[in-house]
């Protein structure tokens, strides 16, 4: 995703604002109504300054505005532990990213190791590592020359998807059209990639807030009862049947369907990945939206990490990030092979998660319904199925390989990640 930024001038003064990708007018307008403060510029003359607003575009971003700092922007969303406050702390940083040019002087910005933080909501941010002028040159220069090698590879593919849709067309087919529909198609497809990239980079430096904050007596039973962390440290998975009686898993659900409309596609959508629409929301977030089952059980999810590192044998110390994962998948629906983490050939992770823990919401399921969970041996040996039936928690280690197979109708279930400090 190219990065964008919109220059604001107000009389003598000059500043700019960093968005993550391409947007609009009336969207960064909305971003400078956000922040309480500009360059002292109050929100009414931050809102007439715009009126004369240059909005940039990915070739000219990089444009220099001599007032302000260069920075280079983490792929990253960074857990701050106490924000905003004079000074916080960045776990598992990574310091790959766009570069951006900017002031770091309003109340929504937090001094962090020598850099900043731009929060973007509670706990949660972009950090930007200071650069020398000149190594903002070489970066930028750097930058410049991936966007022309990325564009020649397109061609290239485009020029070979065309040459064998011409080979099979129709007699009398139009040329222009094909490709034309071709050249969209893989477009669509590269950007789609290279978004799913950044976002997996971007997960790198998640982290998790300690989990004995999110204790709980229900979570410790339910750990205790289904030998959790024995069936974990022997199959590197665990079903558990009946968390949910039938009223409770019929609340559910009509829950999970009510927050149906919240639910959007996720970019693996456009690859051909995965087909599921999904929605992140806090157990306090679901209490608010009128759904208090699914927040008991959000809880209930958070509170196994704090369960198990009770336990004291599972390898790690986990730690919870914010939100559960409400996931529909519709007729047809599926998600390919896939491990929810992986280790590099450095042995880094490529993310935080150390467990995945799924509760399913669907009534009545049968195994000619589809949607199975298929969980593939570490080893090589046999996989296992597990239909997605109602009340039924699946806790597997986050490195296994799985996938979900072709659902036949709606398939709903709430996921949480458990992280580790790693």
């Amino acid at each position: 995703m190219a990065p964008f930024a919109l220059d604001v001038r107000y009389g003598p003064r000059k500043f700019r604002i960093a968005c993550r990708g391409p947007t609009t007018v009336a969207r960064a307008r909305r971003a400078v109504c956000r922040r309480a403060r500009v360059e002292a510029a109050t929100l009414r003359t931050a809102e007439r300054a715009l009126d004369d607003a240059e909005v940039l575009d990915g070739e000219t971003m990089l444009e220099l505005v001599e007032a302000l700092q260069p920075y280079r922007v983490a792929y990253a969303l960074v857990f701050v532990r106490a924000a905003p406050d004079a000074s916080a702390t960045v776990v598992g940083r990574r310091l790959q990213g766009d570069l951006v040019r900017a002031a770091p002087a309003a109340d929504n910005w937090v001094q962090v190791d020598g850099g900043f933080m731009m929060l973007e909501k509670p706990g949660l941010g972009r950090l930007l590592e200071p650069l020398a002028a000149d190594e903002f040159a070489a970066a930028s220069a750097a930058a410049d020359a991936q966007t022309a090698a990325t564009r020649r590879e397109t061609e290239v593919l485009v020029e070979r998807a065309c040459a064998a849709a011409l080979a099979t067309a129709a007699p009398g087919a139009d040329e222009g059209t094909l490709r034309a529909r071709i050249r969209a198609d893989v477009l669509r497809r590269t950007a789609a990639a290279e978004m799913t990239r950044t976002h997996h980079l971007a997960s790198r430096a998640i982290v998790g807030a300690p989990a004995g904050s999110s204790a709980c007596a229900e979570a410790d039973a339910f750990v205790v009862s289904s030998r959790l962390v024995d069936g974990l440290l022997a199959k590197g998975y665990v079903v558990v049947e009946d968390v949910l009686d039938a009223d409770t898993a019929r609340a559910a659900r009509q829950e999970a369907e009510s927050l149906g409309i919240q639910l959007k596609p996720t970019l693996q959508a456009l690859t051909g990945t995965r087909s599921d629409r999904v929605g992140w929301f806090g157990a306090d977030e679901l209490a608010a939206n009128g759904c208090p089952t699914l927040a008991r059980l959000a809880r209930l999810q958070r509170g196994v990490a704090a369960a198990i590192n009770a336990d004291g044998r599972w390898r790690e110390t986990l730690t919870v990030p914010a939100s559960s994962m409400l996931s529909c998948y519709g007729a047809g629906g599926r998600y390919r092979k896939h491990t929810d983490n992986s280790r590099g050939a450095d042995g880094v992770c490529g993310n935080a998660r150390a467990l995945t823990c799924i509760c399913y919401l669907n009534l009545d399921w049968a195994a000619e319904d589809g949607g199975a969970l298929r969980i593939y041996d570490e080893s090589g040996g046999d996989t296992v199925e597990i239909t997605p039936a109602a009340g039924r928690v699946v806790v597997f280690d986050s490195f296994l390989e799985h996938e979900v197979l072709e659902a036949r109708r709606d398939r709903y279930a709430l996921t949480f990640w458990i992280f580790a400090e790693r």
